[in-house]
């Protein structure tokens, strides 16, 4: 077995220091090196980008002198006598001219002169073969009406100068050996009648400038030029080059990832792994028509003198280190071996709770240290036994309580089910008007009892403060009256005067609070104050809001009332007395869970004067649009899309709730299923249908096709029933009686945004091999770029502003399509067109709700990779 080796104290100081200064050492040649480089590659690309100029500045100088010759031979005194007298005489003169042009112009090889009165007759064709320059004789001179040049030339302006598209020069339409790069610039003429106008036109050999403008870049660079489409007319390799005149798909996009149509005529840097490319867009003044140049610097040779003293710097670093390092341990060695002996007497006791063989009868600094470490390593063990003990003691303890909590909540639950049940049953028939408050407050203290059944294993969240609240708008008012009235019987056993007082300006107003938790709380401090209040006394609750709008709660009784003492314990939760006390188990849920509110008790009492135990709490508000107290969701369900439900009950009261409930919705109502034939030609986001009908017993089992060939693909059957039953269908959804609205809305919830669509992740995952880490960052910037454009889009729709919605959806419509969300597309080619009718409020609801679902969507694929 291998000994571990261990150091002594002055040992590790010394490889401390060694670490540190080599530590020291790595960052300044880490910031050195990553300097060095960054410096190389700034120099390089400013070395590109003045290149790309110069390259730039050269393209458009040539071009500006063929433009003044041209203008030059188009106001020849010749040209002008010729227009007036279309002889052969002034036509001899004017090709003599041309001749002598050609002569003194090398990148010139043609200038002809053709009619359009004969529409594209050459009257003159002057060029040069080789050193020669040749007339070619009238008998051999071309008509040249189908060419795309005299086309586009003779639907110019007289005087507007023409540009050709740059490719290679063909002669009877097959292109010339060897391949000449040509341009061909010309003007279209007015002569001195309507006959008489004519074209002159320039054919450039291009060889020679490119030739120039490759001796103008660094040797080692590559230069480039491409057109629009992507077709290379100027590489290091001519067969990459002119691609279009050969049937070949151009290069560029298999070479750059660089969109041409966004480039500039400022010069655009690119650095990549393999080298470093200067974007930038040539002066050339043809319509539709654009050429770019790339330069491109291979980084391995940028980079090679700086590799060369990069291997330097590191090779010399760490020869010092190590010369550092010798020296350090050579000069603590010394004391390396006097403290060596000490600190292996010491080691043993590392590996055990009890000390063995300590010098303790030393009598020096190492006795003294030894001595005290045998008192606390025996002190150490003792303790761990203890803790060792209490801990399984606790954990039993713990068992027994929550075998406790779970049975008690279990046998509590199964009653308030049947109790729920009857009173739903109750309601649903005819009550009388007196029976209708008293069904109303069993029903609601039964929904209570029945949600802090369900929280009675939740109480260690309570205490420690990790409870989540589940808040809702509700009409405080209307909480409070149902919490007094639930209370009143047990006041009235009593004999107990409990009154209900309510000074909110504004009863109607919505507050948005957790019901179930604020019950707990009010629900506590009520019994408590009709526990502890003898008959013939009273208790007030009552309800008022302070000058900040925060609502204050105060149960304010006539009990024994409390001491000091007694208050303090109370609110620091460590008091629990028989009745005479005046504060039972539910006071510390009070407490914890007004603290989870940001809220805290306050408690003003004094012995045989009662107590009033008050609280406030700053709930948000909104007022009442005379809907029910219990408001709908304000979500998708009911503000972001209108869909289509059909709805099959024969009960008018549920047929009037469903109306209520979903009254932004088109909405279809049969009373039974025989009636479907009413709406076949019809088609439902959702079809709410009861289980059983009538006497007959009908049951949706039997109906399910008829039922699905009337749904939308996406779509959902929701059944409701008094029985618990299961489908194995995707497409039904089962909801037992009695529901509530929430329990509708949460359904409907589940499958709204189907109309949209799901992203598909495929080509993503497809494009990155499967890689996790890489698939995970790229939908990070993809939720982060939603999450934007979404900001954006309700921007354009809210201030009108078309063009900013058009630059946010071209953004986006790349992402949109690989992700196949075509609905999603459609939905914002149809928010185009709602900035003319100006009506842009609602399908700006349907977009944000649909980059909220996509988001989410987002979010739990990245998530499970």
């Amino acid at each position: 077995m291998k000994k571990n080796i261990k150091l002594s104290l002055a040992a590790r100081n010394a490889l401390v220091y060694f670490v540190l200064l080599c530590v020291a050492i790595s960052f300044s040649v880490v910031f050195l090196i990553s300097y060095a480089y960054r410096e190389v590659l700034l120099n390089t690309e400013e070395r590109l980008t003045h290149t790309a100029e110069m390259t730039h500045l050269k393209f458009e100088s040539f071009f500006t002198n063929v433009e003044t010759d041209l203008n030059q031979l188009a106001s020849s005194p010749i040209l002008r006598q010729f227009e007036q007298i279309p002889d052969s005489a002034n036509l001899s003169f004017l090709a003599e001219e041309y001749e002598a042009f050609l002569r003194t112009k090398p990148n010139y090889f043609q200038v002809r002169l053709i009619s359009i009165s004969n529409p594209g007759q050459e009257l003159i064709k002057i060029e040069r073969k080789g050193t020669d320059i040749i007339k070619t004789p009238s008998s051999l001179l071309q008509n040249k009406a189908d060419r795309d040049y005299y086309n586009e030339l003779i639907a110019l302006n007289y005087n507007e100068i023409y540009y050709s598209k740059i490719d290679l020069n063909r002669e009877f339409g097959k292109l010339s050996k060897p391949y000449i790069p040509t341009a061909r610039i010309g003007k279209k003429l007015k002569g001195g009648g309507d006959l008489n106008d004519f074209i002159i036109i320039i054919n450039i050999n291009l060889t020679d400038l490119f030739s120039e403008l490759k001796r103008s870049i660094p040797q080692n660079d590559i230069l480039k030029i491409t057109n629009i489409d992507g077709h290379y007319i100027l590489h290091p390799n001519f067969e990459q080059a002119f691609t279009f005149e050969f049937n070949k798909e151009g290069v560029y996009f298999s070479d750059f990832s660089e969109p041409l149509a966004s480039l500039t005529d400022t010069v655009k840097i690119i650095t990549t792994e393999k080298a470093v490319d200067s974007f930038t867009k040539l002066k050339y003044n043809r319509k539709a028509y654009a050429l770019f140049t790339i330069i491109s610097a291979n980084k391995a040779d940028v980079l090679a003198t700086f590799y060369s003293w990069r291997k330097t710097v590191l090779i010399s670093s760490t020869l010092l280190g190590l010369v550092i390092l010798t020296i350090a341990f050579l000069y603590m060695r010394k004391q390396v071996r006097e403290l060596k002996a000490i600190t292996k007497q010491l080691t043993v006791f590392s590996t055990s709770l009890g000390a063995k063989k300590l010098p303790i009868h030393r009598q020096d600094e190492i006795g003294e240290l030894a001595r005290e470490f045998e008192k606390m390593s025996y002190a150490i063990s003792t303790s761990h036994d203890a803790i060792k003990e209490a801990k399984q003691q606790a954990e039993e303890a713990h068992k027994e309580k929550s075998d406790f909590l779970e049975n008690m909540s279990h046998e509590i639950r199964n009653p308030l089910q049947s109790i729920l049940g009857a009173i739903t049953i109750l309601k649903q028939n005819q009550q009388l008007p007196h029976q209708t408050s008293f069904l109303d407050s069993i029903q609601f203290s039964s929904q209570q009892l029945q949600s802090l059944a369900n929280d009675i294993l939740d109480y260690n969240k309570i205490k420690t403060q990790t409870i989540e609240l589940q808040p809702e708008w509700l009409s405080i008012s209307d909480f409070c009256n149902d919490i007094f009235n639930s209370s009143k019987y047990l006041a009235k056993q009593k004999k107990i005067t409990f009154t209900f007082k309510n000074d909110l300006k504004n009863k109607r107003e919505l507050a948005l609070f957790d019901p179930a938790r604020l019950y707990q709380i009010l629900n506590n401090l009520i019994t408590n104050a009709l526990k502890f209040t003898p008959a013939g006394g009273s208790v007030t609750f009552h309800l008022s809001e302070s000058e900040n709008k925060n609502f204050i709660f105060q149960i304010i009784d006539t009990g024994h009332g409390l001491t000091a003492d007694q208050k303090e314990k109370i609110l620091n939760r460590h008091y629990a007395e028989g009745e005479s006390a005046g504060a039972g188990l539910g006071i510390p849920i009070v407490v914890n869970l007004l603290k989870i509110c940001q809220s805290e008790l306050h408690i003003d009492s004094e012995p045989n004067k009662g107590s009033n135990f008050s609280f406030s709490i700053n709930f948000s508000r909104k007022k009442n649009d005379n809907r029910p107290t219990i408001e709908k969701k304000d979500d998708s369900v009911n503000s972001n899309h209108q869909l289509k439900i059909l709805i099959i009950e024969d009960d008018p009261q549920i047929v009037q709730w469903y109306q209520h409930m979903l009254d932004m919705h088109s909405l279809k109502f049969l009373t039974h299923p025989t009636q479907l034939q009413q709406v076949k030609n019809l088609k439902f986001n959702f079809i709410i249908s009861d289980y059983n009908f009538g006497k007959r017993q009908l049951k949706i089992d039997n109906i399910l096709p008829e039922l699905k060939s009337i749904l939308n693909p996406k779509g959902k059957i929701i059944i409701v029933s008094g029985q618990a039953i299961t489908f194995s269908d995707d497409t039904i959804a089962v909801l037992q009686k009695p529901i509530s609205q929430n329990q509708l809305f949460d359904e409907l919830e589940s499958n709204v945004f189907s109309v949209f669509g799901m992203p598909d992740f495929s080509s993503i995952e497809k494009d990155y091999d499967q890689q996790k880490e890489l698939i995970k960052n790229v939908m990070d910037l993809m939720i982060k770029e939603w999450r934007k454009d979404q900001r954006l889009i309700a921007h354009s729709l809210s201030a009108n502003k078309l063009s900013d919605f058009e630059a946010v959806q071209h953004r986006l419509i790349t992402s949109i399509r690989r992700l196949k969300l075509s609905e999603f597309e459609s939905l914002l080619n149809h928010g185009k067109l709602a900035f003319e009718t100006k009506h842009t409020a609602s399908i700006q609801r349907k977009i944000n709700a649909a980059f909220d679902h996509y988001i989410e969507v987002m979010m739990t694929y990245r998530a499970q990779i």
